[in-house]
């Protein structure tokens, strides 16, 4: 399991569902799913690039990068 924090994003992957991005509302004091990868991956490592971008490396030796939804807006 991978977990990483920038400001108010969580991303976390594990070697079942992949890789996932969460915003964290501290107003509303909940998590909100902004991104996800849909391929079952095991991912050994990850890492936010940036804002919008998150990178994990998987088992066979392969680098993804995951884009967030351009909808979602930092407060």
């Amino acid at each position: 399991i991978t977990l990483h924090t920038r400001g108010d994003f969580v991303v976390f992957g594990d070697v079942m569902k992949s890789l996932n991005v969460l915003l964290y509302k501290q107003n509303e004091g909940k998590f909100e799913l902004v991104g996800e990868d849909y391929d079952s991956n095991w991912v050994f490592a990850s890492q936010i690039l940036d804002e919008d971008h998150f990178v994990s490396a998987d088992d066979s030796g392969n680098f993804l990068v995951l884009q967030k939804k351009t909808d979602v807006v930092h407060e």
